[in-house]
């Protein structure tokens, strides 16, 4: 479909002639800063200029009032650039000059306008970051805080050498006598002279010539919060190839008009809608210009829109056309009452919760008395929860925490979901309201399985992020071995601290994880895993440990709810294969190893942790963390921003808080008392450190001697339990006083 059903208003522009500009021009670039505007360089019946033409707008009738040529032209001649207006300063960049022949420029220049609304002197900064002699016709773009330069092509000695898709972008904020450019998401084809725009948090770029010829293409690019294009996305085309047409946007429209189409010049003028949802509505025709135009500019001030000068049917013109845009904004459907999140869950891994009676007494606690684990959970989940508060969600209104107890086999928190959702996430909500939820790691497999037991009744959306959908091979020697030299992120720490103060309930290492947490065979591989000495595979139904939880699950692209989402991470070595042996006579007395001893592993794309095979479901929506590991995709910019894209929150309300120095956990002194007491912990240079919630945990420990301090809250006996992680050396006692 190339043109929206909608004509209704097709009357709304009335095209009159204005104040005309000195003289004929085109391929100028045009800038407004307040009731002022600014003609930059251009080309005309007596060539390149490096004029710069100041005109006034009166704010009440919208007409121009005066021209006159500025005291500060460019220091070059120059056309065929893009110019941008930044606050009071106007940048340009690139260009063509001539002769000898046609040549691209690569060259930056800006100048900021005074308080009086005058140029000052013109300042060069650094060249365009390119490989090439320099562009032209390429299209410029401003998107808050963030310039871009895309497109364009080559020009040497009168011929087209290069057309380019590549885009340039830098933050204009930070510019001085320096602009830091940067590459990010190219083109999906290379385009000269197409017409480009920032509206929202997108890119529009729409026709331009390919190599293989002109295109009639509309691109819509989604803008991060860093400035970064995340992809391009083709919608709704023109009905004809355009060429160099003049393009400006007001709100949520794009208005473009003229350029050339099918060999002539155009007068065709069209607009289209971007929704809060970077989508796309459709171009709609509206009045034609009153005359066929390319080259020509076209901006937006004070609620009138304007057509500037340009090459009018095979000559330069410098005809100035205005028409009043306060008919057409008022019959816009009104502006959408803000929308009100979907209550949202978010459920952390394995690892991510915390009670201290359960974790160090062994106490049997209700998954309402857990919280957050401490050090690690603010680490991981605190920016993504800051970016939702700045979306619109507010804790224990529309945004929960569903903390648990990760010991437990997974589909006993699945039922729990169920109390905690009833009780106090719906509990005073509209009838009928449904919930989002976002897992993350063993989360994910929760939300799956919550959803499969209640029929999706409750909920609108689930989102998995790397989550073990087929299981992960990580937990093989955690379960089998109690060795926890694969255990991602905390969960090593974690576990050797639970299991070094439980396992004398038990016979051995691995009974104490085996029989007080049963949730990690829950995540045991699905996929024939294991390979003999000779490098065959052995089946995983002949092994003698088996998931039987992830069988119980239903296909989730079967799961009713829409825009049902698996994020996964790739980019990092993450177990596919372990290669084992028999086990020793020492490996059976301590219950090790039943199924074959490790001795090497062989890895495929993941996070690190889990699989890119087991985190994504190619049935439903999915998206790929470039570079990211588990951890990360909780806490890198560009996860955050996809993971609230997911939830449909709009672009421009995207916030992001990254947390780019992410602090491992193989390096660590961890202390806990059984016992009611107070304490910290003193390091070698007299620093002290207090726990949290009983438990302290202090990482990248120096060398030397550390001293614990302990103060008596009731009489009794207390006992200390203390470790030292150091990569694959460790070291665990206690002492009870």
């Amino acid at each position: 479909m190339f043109l929206s059903s909608n004509s209704v208003y097709s009357s709304y522009l009335y095209w009159s002639e204005t104040l005309n500009f000195p003289y004929p021009l085109a391929s100028h670039s045009t800038h407004t800063v307040e009731n002022k505007i600014f003609i930059v360089g251009g080309a005309g019946n007596s060539g390149q200029v490096s004029n710069v033409i100041e005109g006034t707008i009166d704010t009440n009738t919208g007409q121009i009032v005066s021209w006159k040529f500025s005291s500060k032209p460019l220091p070059i001649t120059n056309y065929w650039h893009v110019g941008y207006t930044l606050n009071n300063k106007i940048l340009i960049a690139g260009g063509t000059y001539y002769p000898p022949g046609v040549n691209s420029r690569k060259s930056v220049y800006i100048n900021e306008i005074d308080n009086s609304g005058d140029l000052t002197e013109w300042k060069k900064l650094n060249d365009l970051p390119i490989d090439v002699e320099g562009i032209s016709l390429a299209g410029s773009a401003m998107v808050g805080d963030y310039i871009y330069f895309i497109g364009g092509a080559t020009w040497t000695g009168s011929y087209i050498t290069k057309r380019n898709e590549k885009v340039l972008f830098a933050n204009w904020k930070s510019i001085n006598d320096y602009i830091s450019w940067d590459f990010t998401t190219p083109l999906p084809q290379p385009l000269e002279g197409p017409g480009v725009v920032g509206v929202r948090n997108s890119i529009i770029v729409v026709g331009g010539q390919s190599p293989n010829g002109p295109s009639n293409k509309t691109y819509i690019g989604n803008v991060t919060f860093d400035g970064k294009i995340l992809d391009w996305m083709e919608v709704n085309s023109l009905p004809a190839p355009i060429y160099r047409p003049a393009i400006t946007s007001i709100g949520d429209y794009v208005f473009i008009g003229g350029g050339v189409s099918n060999g002539t010049e155009s007068n065709k003028v069209y607009y289209a809608k971007v929704t809060s949802e970077n989508g796309f509505e459709g171009w709609n025709q509206i009045s034609p210009l009153p005359g066929y135009y390319c080259c020509s500019s076209m901006i937006i001030s004070n609620n009138y829109i304007f057509n500037l000068n340009g090459v009018l049917s095979g000559g330069f013109t410098n005809k100035v056309y205005i028409s009043h845009l306060k008919d057409f904004i008022s019959t816009s459907p009104p502006p959408s009452p803000p929308i009100i999140p979907n209550p949202l869950v978010l459920i952390p891994g394995m690892g991510g919760s915390w009670n201290y009676e359960a974790i160090v007494h062994g106490r049997d606690e209700k998954n309402d008395k857990w919280k957050g684990m401490p050090y690690y959970f603010k680490e991981t989940y605190g920016g993504l929860l800051h970016a939702l508060e700045d979306a619109g969600y507010e804790k224990e209104k529309n945004l929960y925490i569903y903390y648990y107890d990760w010991r437990k086999n997974i589909t006993y928190n699945a039922l729990e979901l169920d109390s905690f959702i009833k009780d106090k996430v719906l509990k005073d909500k509209l009838e009928n309201t449904k919930v989002d939820m976002v897992g993350h790691s063993m989360g994910g497999l929760i939300a799956r399985k919550y959803n499969q037991y209640f029929k999706s009744e409750n909920v609108n959306k689930v989102i998995t992020s790397g989550s073990p959908h087929k299981g992960t091979g990580m937990v093989f020697r955690l379960w089998e071995g109690a060795d926890y030299s694969d255990m991602e992120g905390l969960m090593g720490p974690a576990l050797r601290t639970y299991v070094n103060i439980h396992n004398k309930n038990y016979k051995t290492n691995v009974e104490t994880i085996q029989k007080s947490a049963p949730s990690v065979l829950d995540l045991f591989p699905m996929w024939d895993f294991l390979k003999d000495s000779g490098g065959s595979l052995k089946s995983a139904e002949s092994i003698h440990w088996k998931n039987e939880f992830i069988p119980t699950l239903d296909p989730l692209y079967e799961l009713s709810n829409p825009g049902t989402t698996t994020i996964f991470g790739t980019g990092h070595d993450t177990i596919k294969y372990i290669k084992i042996e028999d086990r020793n006579d020492k490996d059976e007395t301590f219950g090790k190893w039943i199924d074959g001893k490790p001795v090497s592993q062989e890895y495929e794309i993941g996070d690190g942790a889990i699989l890119a095979a087991s985190a994504r479901i190619p049935e439903i929506n999915f998206v790929e963390e470039l570079n990211s590991n588990h951890g990360e995709l909780m806490t890198k910019a560009t996860a955050q921003y996809n993971l609230l894209k997911s939830l449909g929150i709009d672009s421009s309300k995207i916030k992001v808080y990254p947390n780019n120095n992410f602090p491992g956990f193989g390096k660590v002194i961890v202390l806990t008392v059984a016992s009611p007491v107070e304490f910290s912990l003193e390091d070698p240079v007299g620093e002290i450190y207090e726990p949290d919630d009983g438990f302290l945990m202090l990482r990248k420990p120096g060398s030397g001697n550390y001293k614990v301090h302990l103060e008596g809250v009731e009489s009794g006996d207390f006992t200390i339990y203390f470790g030292r992680i150091n990569d694959g050396d460790e070291a665990w006692g206690y002492s009870n006083l």
